[in-house]
C-alpha cells in the first residue's frame, strides 16, 4: 500500500466537506421542487468522502462510503413503511441528516491521515467513471444514442417493477410479502421525486427508468473507481515507480466499464452484477486498511455482509470470511477502544438483525427445509430469456490459481507484516467464493457442463471481483527484485490470466473496449427511440399501445419493460395482461396479439410495419377493442 506524508489542511481543504454538506442539504430540499435526487445523494457522499479521508486515507473512505449508502437507503426504504409520511420525505430527512453528519464529523477531525493513495493513483482510478461519464452523456445528446435504453433490458423491468410497489406501499414490504432481495431495488427508490406517483402513465414510466438509471451509473462508477484502488493497494509500494500502481488502477478501472464486464450486465438488465462486485471491492479495501480503525473496519465488513445477504445471499461469504479474520486480527485493537468497537458493531448489528429477521432469515429457512431435488431445481432454472452471464471456465481457473497462489507466497514472505496481511486478504476473498459457491454444488450441478442461470452468474461475478486482487498480486511479484521465484510466478499468472482473457468468448466482438462507444451509438443497446423513448412514448393510461412488428430486434424488449409500468389495478406479478406481455417472447403472430388484446380491458392498440397484420388480426380476433396502427401514417 503507497503511503505519504501527513498533509495538515488548509482553508481551501477546510470549506470543502461544510460546502458540500450544505449543497447537499439545498438539493435534498431541492427535489421538492424539480432538483433530481441524485444529485443531493452525489453530494451527501462526496462531503462524506472528504470527511473520512481524512481520517482514515481514502481507499478506506471509498469503500466505506459505498458500503454505508446502500446501508443507508436500504433502512430508509425498508424503514418506510413504520414512518409516517410519504417516503420521499423520509429520504429527504435522511439526505439532511447525512448532510449535518458529515459536517459535524469533518469539524471533530483534527488532522489529516496518510494518504494510502497515491494523487496519481487516485486520478488514474477515475479512468473508468470517466469513461462510463463520457459514454452517458452522449448517449443522451447524441441523435443516435442510446438514451436510457441500456438500462431498459430484461432484468431492469423487475428493478422498475420493485421501486413502483415500494413507492406504493411506502417502503418495502417484509419477505413474507415481497422480496427477500431487495437491496439493489431500494437504491433506485432513494432517487425518485419526493411525491413520484405511480401510474399508467409514460411520465411514471420515465421517472422510474431514470432513478434506476441513476442508482445504476453510481454502482457502475463505484465498481470501476474501487476496482482501481483494490488493484493498485494489492500492487503496493514494493514496485519500483508509483506509477505502476497507477498503471494498475487505471486498466483495471477502465476494465469495469468494458462491453464484457458492464455491456454483458447492462444487456441482463443485472444492476445487482455491479452491485456484487462493488461490495466485494470496498470489502477488501476495508480489510486491507483495517489499521486505520479496525473497529470501523469490522462494522462496515459486518455492513458488506448484510448487503449481500439481502442482494444475492451466497456472496455474502465472501465480506462474512473478511470480517472474521479482521476481527481476529484486530481483537486487541478492539479491546483497547471498547466504545469505538461497541459504537460501530451495535450500529452495523441493527442493520443486520433488522435485514435478517425481515428479510434473508426467511429465505434461508425456507431453502434449509427443501428437499435436496427442490434445491437443485432452483439452483439449475434456466433464464427465461435465454441469455446467462458470460463464463470461461480457463479464465475463472487462471484467476483463482493467480489468487490462491500467489496469497500463499505473500502469506509466507519474509517481506513485512503488510505483505503477509494482502495475503491473508486474498485467501479469505478466496475461501469466501468457495464457501458460497458450496451450496450450488452440493446441489450436484456439473460447473464443468451446461451451466444454469445461477451457476452462471455466481461464478461470472466471482472471477471479475477476484481478478482485480490476483492482477494487483500478479503485478507485485513480477516487479519483486530480491528473489527470482515471485518474479517467475507473477509473470506466469499475468500471461495465463490475459491469454485466457483475450482468448474468451467475451471478447469477441471488441468485448473488452470500454461502453462508451456503444452507449454513445445504441450499438447493442438500442437507440433511444428504439427502446426506452419508445417504451415511455407508448405507456398511456387509457389505452395499451404497443410495437407488433414494427422493430424485430427490439419490440419485445419494449413490451417486456412495457408491462411493469401498466395501471396500479395490475398490482401482482402473474396479472394476466403483464404475463400475456412478457410470455409470448418472439411469437408475433395475429394469435399471440389476439391473446392479449382478450384479457385487456382497454383498448389495445398494435403500431407495426407489417402490412399484413391488419388483415389477420381482422380474421383471427374481430375484437371491437383492436386497432392497428402503421408506423408513419
Amino acid at each position: 500500500m503507497l503511503t505519504a506524508p501527513v498533509i495538515r489542511p488548509t482553508t481551501r481543504h477546510a470549506a470543502r466537506v461544510p460546502t458540500l454538506a450544505g449543497l447537499g442539504a439545498v438539493l435534498s430540499v431541492g427535489s421538492l421542487a424539480g432538483a433530481p435526487p441524485v444529485l443531493a445523494t452525489v453530494a451527501v457522499a462526496a462531503a462524506w468522502w472528504f470527511t473520512l479521508a481524512r481520517r482514515w486515507g481514502a481507499a478506506l473512505a471509498s469503500g466505506g462510503v459505498l458500503l454505508l449508502w446502500v446501508s443507508a437507503a436500504f433502512m430508509v426504504v425498508s424503514f418506510g413503511r413504520i414512518v409516517p409520511g410519504p417516503l420521499g420525505l423520509s429520504v429527504i430527512g435522511a439526505h439532511l441528516l447525512a448532510a449535518i453528519g458529515a459536517a459535524w464529523a469533518d469539524a471533530r477531525t483534527p488532522a489529516i491521515a496518510p494518504a494510502h493513495v497515491g494523487r496519481l493513483t487516485l486520478f488514474a482510478a477515475t479512468a473508468g467513471p470517466v469513461a462510463w461519464v463520457l459514454g452517458t452523456t452522449l448517449a443522451t445528446f447524441l441523435p443516435r444514442g442510446s438514451g436510457l435504453s441500456w438500462a431498459a433490458h430484461i432484468d431492469s423491468s423487475l428493478d422498475v417493477w420493485e421501486m413502483r410497489a415500494n413507492t406504493l406501499r411506502g417502503g418495502t414490504a417484509l419477505a413474507s410479502s415481497g422480496n427477500p432481495r431487495p437491496l439493489e431495488h431500494t437504491l433506485g427508490t432513494t432517487l425518485l421525486p419526493p411525491f413520484h406517483t405511480v401510474d399508467g402513465s409514460g411520465h411514471a414510466l420515465a421517472e422510474e427508468l431514470s432513478a434506476h438509471g441513476a442508482s445504476w451509473s453510481i454502482l457502475v462508477c463505484a465498481t470501476a473507481f474501487l476496482a482501481g484502488l483494490t488493484a493498485a493497494a494489492f500492487v503496493g509500494r514494493d514496485s519500483r515507480s508509483n506509477r505502476v500502481p497507477a498503471v494498475a488502477a487505471a486498466v483495471t478501472s477502465l476494465a469495469m466499464v468494458s462491453v464484457a464486464v458492464t455491456g454483458a450486465a447492462l444487456l441482463l438488465g443485472q444492476i445487482n452484477a455491479h452491485l456484487v462486485i462493488a461490495v466485494i471491492l470496498a470489502s477488501l479495501l476495508v480489510t486491507l486498511h483495517r489499521a486505520e480503525s479496525p473497529a470501523a473496519a469490522c462494522g462496515l465488513l459486518l455492513l458488506a455482509t448484510t448487503a449481500l445477504l439481502v442482494s444475492w445471499t451466497p456472496f455474502a461469504a465472501v465480506p462474512g470470511t473478511m470480517l472474521l479474520l479482521t476481527a481476529v486480527r484486530s481483537r486487541g485493537s478492539l479491546r483497547d477502544a471498547p466504545l469505538r468497537a461497541v459504537a460501530w458493531l451495535g450500529v452495523s448489528g441493527v442493520v443486520t438483525a433488522w435485514a435478517v429477521s425481515n428479510f434473508a432469515g426467511e429465505e434461508l429457512v425456507r431453502a434449509m427445509a427443501r428437499t435436496e431435488q427442490q434445491n437443485e431445481g432452483v439452483v439449475a432454472v434456466v433464464a427465461y430469456s435465454g441469455a446467462l452471464n458470460p463464463v470461461f471456465l480457463p479464465f475463472s481457473v487462471a484467476v483463482m490459481v493467480s489468487l490462491i497462489g500467489l496469497g500463499v507466497w505473500f502469506l509466507g514472505s519474509r517481506a513485512g507484516s503488510e505483505t503477509r496481511w494482502e495475503g491473508q486478504t486474498a485467501l479469505a476473498a478466496a475461501a469466501g467464493t468457495f464457501i458460497g459457491l458450496a451450496p450450488i454444488v452440493a446441489t450436484g450441478i456439473d460447473l464443468t457442463g451446461e451451466l444454469g442461470y445461477y451457476p452462471a452468474k455466481y461464478l461470472s461475478l466471482a472471477t471479475v471481483a477476484l481478478a482485480v486482487p490476483a492482477a494487483g498480486l500478479a503485478s507485485r511479484a513480477a516487479l519483486v527484485r530480491t528473489s527470482l521465484a515471485p518474479r517467475i510466478a507473477g509473470w506466469l499468472a499475468i500471461t495465463a490470466m490475459v491469454t485466457t482473457a483475450v482468448v474468451s468468448p467475451a471478447a469477441r466482438d471488441s468485448g473488452w473496449v470500454p461502453v462508451t462507444v456503444p452507449l454513445a451509438t445504441g450499438a447493442g443497446f438500442g437507440t433511444a427511440h428504439q427502446l426506452a423513448d419508445r417504451a415511455v412514448d407508448f405507456t398511456r393510461e387509457d389505452t395499451l399501445v404497443i410495437p407488433w412488428m414494427l422493430d424485430d430486434d427490439f419490440d419485445f424488449d419494449v413490451q417486456w419493460l412495457m408491462s411493469v409500468a401498466l395501471p396500479p389495478g395490475a398490482g401482482f406479478w402473474n396479472d394476466a395482461v403483464r404475463a400475456a406481455l412478457r410470455l409470448h417472447k418472439d411469437d408475433f403472430s395475429a394469435e399471440a396479439a389476439c391473446r392479449i388484446a382478450e384479457v385487456e380491458a382497454r383498448s389495445v392498440v398494435l403500431v407495426t410495419s407489417a402490412p399484413d397484420l391488419r388483415s389477420g388480426i381482422a380474421s383471427t380476433c374481430p375484437l371491437e377493442n383492436v386497432t392497428v396502427d402503421y408506423a408513419g401514417e
